[in-house]
């Protein structure tokens, strides 16, 4: 069954993982002491993605990788504290996060041929800029593990992107 959309964005958050306690149905290795692994919630938003994307459409993996920039300027570029091309890092990251995605595609899109972006900065910031950028005909996001204290506190990405997101977004539960 697809709703028949062309542009379906899901946003891909994954997190460290010790090797001790891998999930191997979620975990993905990146080198061969580190793994990152992507909670359950996330695995459904793909699920439903694939489901709600027309036959011509594309699923979109998206990525918000750490944004170096704010310590280049705090630092200076000649600081001994970072390298001098933060460029240079934010590629690599890029690199690194598109390599996990191609597994992620791999393993929970089957049968698509998704597009993968990712950026450094603000996860809520990276996927508005991205949504706009790609006139996204939706976006599937897994709820934020947050408890309802913590997200009173410190906010939501998901409670952003549901009230200024330019497109219907499905939120897929915890």
């Amino acid at each position: 069954m697809s709703l028949a959309l062309q542009t379906v964005v899901v946003p891909v958050t994954f997190e460290p993982d010790k090797p001790t306690e891998l999930n191997v149905d979620r975990a993905i290795q990146v080198r061969d002491d580190h793994w990152v692994i992507i909670n359950e919630a996330t695995v459904a938003a793909l699920g439903m993605a694939c489901k709600m994307v027309a036959e011509d459409g594309r699923v979109h993996l998206l990525h918000a990788t750490l944004d170096l920039s704010p310590t280049a300027a705090i630092h200076g570029p000649g600081s001994m504290l970072i390298p001098t091309d933060i460029d240079q890092l934010h590629s690599a990251s890029k690199k690194q996060a598109h390599a996990v995605l191609s597994t992620i595609a791999e393993r929970f899109c089957p049968g698509q041929d998704p597009v993968f972006h990712s950026a450094p900065g603000r996860p809520v910031d990276v996927v508005l800029d991205y949504v706009r950028e790609v006139t996204a005909d939706a976006l599937v996001t897994a709820a934020s593990g947050r408890n309802r204290i913590t997200r009173f506190v410190i906010g939501s990405t998901v409670d952003k992107l549901v009230r200024q997101a330019p497109c219907p977004v499905v939120v897929v539960p915890h």
